[in-house]
């Protein structure tokens, strides 16, 4: 993204990092998170938490999409609402600019602004160059039936290119895995004459 390595995005992969965020929460009082997975809404818990006014960006249709129905979410999301978080949902940033002691984050839609922010962004698929012709999940990952074949005749995908489906329940998921991608290549490697092996998913432990 043009404009990622301001100095008012805050930083943590490192303790160095971490400080400098800490000292930017302690200076500033408007934060933009985006992201709304896990890692996005506890940060905007820990910064409600010291009183500060949080908006929230995430590329899909809500929060913890991934993880819940958005019936679960719904107390969630009006007790951040009266808390005072404010969200945009369907939304991708796609440039910062640092205006003084500001960013603008300019998304798909319009400009957001604030003092400081933060990207708690999780992995996910990467495939500008497939065919739009390709059955995709709404996340963006390619969608594989029980053989983990794609909705084009003779064409299978595994690892981060697509959900897992549960072992537990008729659902599926992303989750971007090591264990899963070997498992789910040596599943299509018995399809590859015929489809002959189901890919039974993870218990996402």
């Amino acid at each position: 993204i043009k404009g990622i390595d301001s100095e008012r995005i805050l930083k943590y992969k490192s303790i160095e990092n971490a400080q400098e965020a800490l000292a930017l929460v302690n200076e500033n009082q408007t934060f933009t998170i985006v992201g709304g997975g896990q890692v996005g809404v506890e940060m905007a818990d820990c910064l409600v938490r010291q009183n500060k006014q949080v908006q929230l960006i995430e590329s899909m249709s809500g929060i913890l999409v991934k993880y819940f129905d958005q019936e679960m979410l719904a107390p969630l999301l009006l007790e951040m609402k009266n808390k005072g978080v404010i969200s945009y949902f369907n939304e991708t940033v796609q440039e910062i600019k640092e205006i003084e002691n500001r960013v603008i984050l300019t998304t798909n839609n319009q400009e957001i602004e604030s003092e400081c922010a933060v990207f708690a962004l999780s992995v996910k698929p990467n495939l500008p160059y497939l065919d739009p012709t390709i059955r995709c999940h709404e996340d963006g990952s390619i969608f594989v039936d029980e053989y983990l074949k794609t909705s084009v005749e003779n064409i299978f995908a595994i690892g981060d290119c697509i959900q897992i489906p549960s072992s537990l329940s008729s659902e599926t998921f992303y989750v971007s895995l090591t264990n899963n991608a070997v498992r789910a290549g040596v599943v299509v490697v018995d399809n590859l004459i015929e489809p002959q092996t189901v890919f039974i998913g993870s218990a996402r432990t």
